[in-house]
């Protein structure tokens, strides 16, 4: 049988995947947990075969739960299971050493497939994702610092108003949002908003 951990701070996904994964004769539920702080203690005391993680935890977000796991045992399984299919959350998750990434809209047939293929030490993302990934590939890296300018125009910041928030000079300010431009190839700074949104970039919400 493959022993998994589920992950996930929805109740009603949590407890769906939980009877499923009970009921199912080719897996044993290890453990259910819905914060991201028990992921790592659920993981170390009852060392699943493969892990189920909701993308977007209380605390952390997956990648960064994947990290923290891998660190603990390199040999670490892990599935990121998302309602969201934002090509950066899809990247850095690949990046932090998941073994697939499955969307909550798939059938449940093709989550147990996913958490076979996994389990036998393969990965699994399916064809959308994949393509995601290989497209994520090719772009530039945003820098720490280009990414919070970015965070700051999706607020609706001006150029004084960006200097005045990083304590930087106007002139820095134009040189960070051309490089952002040009690394979004976007026309101007609405145009890099809606981009780095569908992308997963940056969460217009905020």
């Amino acid at each position: 049988m493959i022993r998994v951990l589920v992950a996930d701070d929805h109740e009603m996904i949590l407890r769906g995947l939980s009877e499923g994964l009970e009921d199912h004769p080719e897996f044993e539920l290890v453990a259910a947990v819905a914060t991201s702080a028990e992921v790592e203690k659920a993981y170390l005391r009852t060392r699943p075969d493969v892990v189920l993680l909701d993308y977007r935890m209380p605390g952390a977000n997956g990648d960064q739960i994947t990290e923290r796991l891998m660190a603990a045992d390199p040999k670490a399984r892990v599935i990121i299971f998302s309602s969201y299919e934002w090509e950066e959350d899809i990247w850095r998750s690949s990046i932090a050493g998941a073994a697939g990434y499955i969307p909550k809209s798939c059938p449940l047939e093709e989550v147990y497939e996913g958490i076979r293929v996994v389990a036998a030490g393969h990965q699994y993302f399916p064809p959308e994702i994949l393509k995601k990934i290989r497209q994520r590939e090719r772009r530039e890296s945003l820098t720490k610092r280009e990414q919070e300018i970015l965070v700051l125009l999706a607020r609706g910041l001006d150029n004084r108003g960006l200097a005045e928030e990083l304590c930087v000079s106007e002139a820095t300010v134009k040189t960070h949002v051309s490089r952002i431009l040009a690394k979004i190839d976007a026309n101007d700074r609405t145009h890099a908003v809606v981009k780095a949104a569908k992308r997963g970039l940056v969460r217009l919400e905020e």
